[in-house]
């Protein structure tokens, strides 16, 4: 389903295979309705967004692997 508009700056993210296949799982139980991959991701970041308390922080340790200035 092709977005209308303007485009937005694009973000680029991580994440790890086991959650890429979850959202893929999810993206094709949507299918019928043309839900992408991409489009999924979308989705959860919106309701993340929306719903998630402004000081969550995820459980335990995350070990990052950052470019320096990003």
């Amino acid at each position: 389903m092709p977005r209308t508009g303007t485009p937005k700056d694009s973000v680029t993210f991580r994440i790890t295979p086991a959650a890429r296949a979850w959202i893929a799982d999810q993206a094709r139980k949507r299918g019928e309705r043309g839900i992408t991959d991409g489009e999924m991701v979308r989705w959860m970041l919106t309701y993340a967004a929306t719903y998630m308390p402004s000081d969550y922080r995820p459980a335990g340790v995350t070990p990052e692997k950052r470019r320096p200035g990003t």
